[in-house]
């Protein structure tokens, strides 16, 4: 009987400790999820921020840098083996049309880019370098997609979804 009192004795320590730990863990959980429940992804430079100088062609031969953006600017970045720009194209692609000189930039390496630029080129002037090459540089770009606004070389609104960066036409300063 004794030997029988030992074990159940035993399997309560280690079930206490297994519950001990395991609400332990679930307070280390809930503390890292309230430090990151205020954290929005980054895609580019922060809002307020100037764009940086760069210098490219269009695929249309069209020269393009930091000055000849209008005095409000949409650019929209992409890359083909990424699922939300493709989900994002046709947005942008029907948003653009309605702007003045918007200008998507669509990063190389990343698998077929033919289709996503010409879906592009049919309202943007459009510019094809890697990650890392002077137009995402200048903006800043660290995924995709980024969706910018750019007034007077000043980055008004950042978003990676077409709806919120129209909404955000809304609120924006004309």
């Amino acid at each position: 009987m004794s030997l029988t009192a030992a074990a159940v004795l035993i399997t309560a320590v280690i079930g206490l400790l297994n519950l001990v730990l395991t609400l332990a863990m679930v307070r280390r959980l809930r503390d890292h999820e309230t430090r990151l429940a205020g954290l929005e992804p980054r895609h580019s430079a922060s809002l307020g921020s100037r764009i940086g100088a760069f210098s490219a062609t269009s695929t249309r031969g069209v020269p393009l840098n930091a000055e000849s953006l209008s005095a409000r600017a949409t650019i929209g970045v992409f890359a083909p083996g990424c699922e939300p720009c493709h989900r994002q194209l046709p947005d942008f692609v029907a948003y653009a049309r309605q702007l003045d000189n918007p200008v998507a930039v669509v990063l190389t390496g990343g698998g077929d880019h033919a289709e996503l630029v010409a879906r592009l080129e049919e309202a943007c002037h459009v510019v094809l370098e890697p990650l890392g090459g002077p137009v995402s540089t200048a903006l800043q770009v660290v995924a995709t997609p980024t969706l910018l606004r750019v007034e007077d070389g000043v980055i008004t609104a950042v978003e990676s979804v077409v709806t919120k960066l129209r909404a955000s036409d809304a609120v924006a300063p004309a």
